[in-house]
């Protein structure tokens, strides 16, 4: 697993934490809460955290190679640039139409969902993406978790050189250690915000880069989606009490295994989980508006008829979004940074000193 080239397990990783997303909400619409012990919304919930690895993960690499182009000057207002055009177009699009047509994507029940009781500066934070620090409603369900991500960005280019100074991987478990007891005290007396709860779930995607240094690969593929599959169980017996413990542990397990996979070789495979990472922000930001208006805003039609408007816009609207809002926007970012700092024409030798190749390939989050 390395920045030079894209991963096609990371793209199953992020695919799967989608789908997990995804098909958890669907069956608490459709009254399914519980399947046998499994408490179907956790799953959701882990896909989340797990998304949160990977994005951390990525964005090593998108540094690395960054840094590898353009320098380590102005790396943290590049990198913070490009994420801003990465996730802000998308998520205020459709923060703007469910605000402005009062479309129900905030609370999800059994065959219900409700409008977000929203005035302007609750508009406003979510706009911002910063509605966790005003107590504000996400105006659509997922968001809530975007504000993580951005306010996790601000510090993930000090520790990509953090990590790049260590010698060996303990001082960032030792690091998720101290993480871990920062969030215990915010989960037991407040007083801090609520971001530190999610830091171990970013520290383990930096684990991973560092390990990925030295890492050879030597776990079958296979194993992947099936410790995958025994994470989700586990986390969907656990009870509610000890959950977040329960979650940075797995997230720490993912993390420290990732770079000991070795690739996967099914084309198949590829494909699939390729286009659902490739499209996976859509998806997330968008199936609640996909189950609005398939199974309530169409609830006069036959069910059959609303399966396929819904499968339909499930596809359609997140590929239609990508190409119209997250392409030209991502590309746009790139080419702005290139613009204002330009790439330094000794990108080569700085690759060389990073000590990997000159770097390209798989973008992050995507």
């Amino acid at each position: 697993m390395k920045a030079s080239h894209e991963s096609s397990n990371l793209d199953v990783l992020r695919g799967t934490a989608v789908l997990l997303v995804l098909f958890a909400h669907l069956l608490v619409f459709w009254g399914v809460p519980l399947l046998g012990r499994l408490t179907v919304i956790y799953l959701g919930l882990l896909g989340v955290l797990l998304f949160f690895v990977h994005t951390s993960l990525v964005l090593m690499f998108s540094l690395e190679r960054q840094t590898a182009k353009m320098g380590p000057r102005h790396a943290w207002l590049i990198f913070m640039i490009r994420r801003c055009f990465r996730v802000y177009p998308l998520s205020m699009l459709i923060v703007t139409v469910i605000f402005f047509a009062k479309i129900p994507a905030v609370s999800l029940g059994t065959h219900t969902l409700k409008v977000a009781d929203l005035n302007w500066w609750g508009y406003i934070a979510n706009l911002g993406l910063f509605q966790n620090l005003t107590n504000a409603t996400s105006v659509v369900g997922p968001l809530w978790s975007l504000p993580y991500e951005m306010q996790m960005y601000v510090l993930l280019p000090a520790l990509f050189w953090f990590a790049l100074r260590l010698k060996s991987v303990w001082g960032l478990l030792v690091l998720w250690l101290c993480s871990v007891g920062l969030a215990l005290v915010q989960m037991e007396f407040g007083r801090i915000p609520d971001f530190v709860k999610y830091v171990p779930c970013f520290l383990p995607g930096i684990i991973a880069f560092k390990l990925s240094k030295s890492a050879v690969p030597r776990i079958p593929f296979a194993v992947l989606p099936a410790l995958l599959t025994v994470w989700s169980v586990v986390f969907a017996i656990t009870p509610k009490s000890i959950q977040y413990p329960v979650a940075w542990l797995i997230c720490l397990l993912t993390g420290m295994m990732l770079p000991q996979f070795i690739e996967v070789k099914s084309s198949s495979v590829k494909l699939v989980s390729h286009l659902l990472a490739k499209y996976s922000y859509g998806i997330y930001i968008a199936h609640y508006v996909c189950i609005w208006a398939a199974f309530l805003a169409l609830k006069h039609l036959p069910l059959p008829v609303q399966w396929v408007v819904f499968w339909v816009l499930m596809v359609g609207l997140p590929a239609a979004l990508y190409h119209t809002v997250e392409g030209p926007m991502i590309k746009y970012g790139n080419t702005l940074t290139k613009r204002m700092f330009g790439e330094r024409q000794s990108s080569r030798q700085d690759a060389a000193n990073l000590g990997e190749p000159e770097l390209s390939g798989q973008e992050a989050g995507r």
